[in-house]
C-alpha cells in the first residue's frame, strides 16, 4: 500500500533529528548545504508491515530543515530506527536512534520559526 501526503512543516519537524526549538543560539547551530530550490524533494519512508509512505519536503517554508533531512537521509542516519511515537491520525515521530525521543544526531539546527528570528508564517499552535 503506497500513500502520496504532502507533509506539513510540523510533520517534517518531528521526522527530523537535530532542531533546535526556540531560542537556539545560532554560534551553536549546523548549516546544511543549500539545496537546489528550483528542485522538488520527496522522501521515501518505508515502514515495515505497513509499506511505503512518499512525502514531499516544502522546501519554501523551511530550507534549512528539509537540507538537513536530505543530508541525514542520504547518509543513511535514519536506515533502521523506528518510529517511537505514533498517534493514529495525527502524526509519527522518529529520527532517534536511541527509539525514546532523547536522542538525534549530531546536528544541530535553529528552529525555522519567529522565534529565532526566521520569517515563517506558518501556524505552530497545538
Amino acid at each position: 500500500m503506497k500513500k502520496n501526503w504532502i507533509v506539513p512543516l510540523f510533520l517534517v519537524m518531528v521526522l527530523l533529528t537535530g532542531c533546535g526549538g526556540s531560542g537556539s543560539d545560532a554560534a551553536d547551530t549546523y548549516t546544511p548545504a543549500e539545496l537546489d530550490p528550483a528542485a522538488t524533494y520527496y522522501a521515501d519512508i518505508d515502514i515495515a508491515d505497513y509499506g511505503v509512505i512518499t512525502v514531499q519536503l516544502d522546501l519554501e517554508a523551511a530550507p534549512v530543515t528539509c537540507a538537513n533531512f536530505v543530508e541525514l537521509a542520504e547518509s543513511g542516519f535514519y536506515d533502521g530506527l523506528t518510529f517511537h511515537r505514533i498517534i493514529a491520525g495525527f502524526m509519527m515521530q522518529g529520527g532517534d536512534p536511541l527509539g525514546n525521543g532523547t536522542g538525534g544526531s549530531e546536528n544541530n539546527i535553529v528552529g525555522e520559526f519567529a522565534s529565532n528570528g526566521i520569517d515563517n508564517d506558518l501556524s505552530h499552535e497545538r
